[in-house]
């Protein structure tokens, strides 16, 4: 059965619009229902530069693995059986753990729909890595599915290959953010990309060129030894402040008060620095905005208040008899509020 195309809007270069792509993913349940109208159980959606395929699986019977490939912009339905022999330049296998899924959330028939869609636009997309082949394919089940025991696998065949592939997913949500979370990916003797993803999503492979490449495992040693010295420095730091609050028994002196403020400062800069990735993993816009402030402002402070414990050291052993009035209120000032007029401005 060939069902009517999908209306699929593109920008002014003839990129398909990622948001666009995401509500034609979504519509595609209203194409399903027509299938059940017409006991129809497999169709075929054919668009411009979307290709797809729908399998409804018949009702009061034990769901099966799906598996299907996609070659010269058609996507066969295939036996699960003989489909790691296909020759197929993409193949999918969707298990039947996915189908009970589907079926117990949305308590209906389960279905999926896989659509491919070439050129679709990325604005993330940059020199460092490219989308392989322009292909992004879009798998659903009308419902959220998630955290699969049996995940799908996906297979690209690439007979030259040149770079190192990573199978990646989107939400589906506003613009294109690639995230490997929840994908693994493997490449065979054959050149053959095989992806194995435990959730349902928008689906690609990037591609990064030789050079990027072999710098990858030294920039995840250099990140793990940043965040473990961070994470000594915060240590010792809370270790000093707590002593500092903890033993004074006088009023301090204002080579201390200074001392702890740019402690303080160094503090606020770990945290914000650590947390700086767990934050930017969530894509909430706010939060980001917020730690990148926070970031910033907790640097600034952190060079002031090492200006201004070098000039406290300077007056009070050079310049000895300088009296200044109001002078820790000035510094802790400038060292606190300067900052946040910088950061504004």
């Amino acid at each position: 059965m060939k069902l009517p195309t999908l209306e699929i809007e593109k920008d002014s270069n003839g990129f398909i619009d990622p948001t666009k792509a995401s509500e034609a993913l979504d519509k595609t349940e209203s194409l399903v229902m027509e299938m059940k109208k017409d006991s129809k159980h497999s169709a075929s959606i054919v668009t411009g530069d979307v290709t797809g395929v729908i399998q409804r699986q018949a009702e009061n019977t034990d769901t099966e693995d799906f598996c299907c490939s996609s070659e010269q912009d058609v996507m066969n339905i295939l036996d699960c059986q003989s489909a790691l022999d296909t020759d197929s330049p993409w193949s999918v296998m969707i298990p039947s753990e996915a189908f009970d899924k589907a079926h117990l959330e949305s308590n209906k028939s389960a279905f999926v729909v896989i659509l491919q869609f070439k050129n679709m636009r990325n604005t993330n997309e940059t020199n460092i890595y490219t989308v392989l082949n322009n292909e992004t394919y879009g798998i659903t089940m009308g419902t959220k599915i998630s955290n699969l025991t049996d995940n799908i696998e996906m297979s690209i065949k690439q007979k030259n290959m040149v770079g190192k592939a990573s199978c990646v997913s989107w939400d589906g949500i506003g613009e294109v953010n690639w995230t490997t979370s929840g994908c693994e990916t493997e490449i065979d003797s054959n050149n053959t990309i095989k992806c194995s993803c435990s959730h349902l999503t928008f689906f690609a492979v990037l591609m990064s060129p030789p050079d990027v490449n072999s710098t990858v495992p030294d920039l995840e040693t250099l990140t793990f030894i940043t965040s473990i010295g961070c994470g000594i420095s915060m240590f010792f730091l809370a270790v000093a402040l707590f002593m500092h609050f903890l033993l004074r028994k006088a009023k301090s002196n204002q080579a201390t008060k200074i001392l702890m403020n740019m402690f303080v400062a160094l503090s606020l800069l770990n945290v914000s620095f650590l947390s700086n990735e767990s934050v930017a993993n969530t894509g909430d816009n706010a939060a980001c905005v917020f730690i990148a402030l926070l970031l910033h402002y907790s640097m600034l402070a952190s060079f002031t208040w090492f200006f201004i414990q070098a000039l406290h050291m300077y007056l009070w052993l050079i310049r000895q008899n300088v009296s200044i009035t109001n002078y820790m209120r000035k510094i802790t000032v400038l060292g606190w509020g300067e900052c946040e007029q910088q950061n504004i401005y």
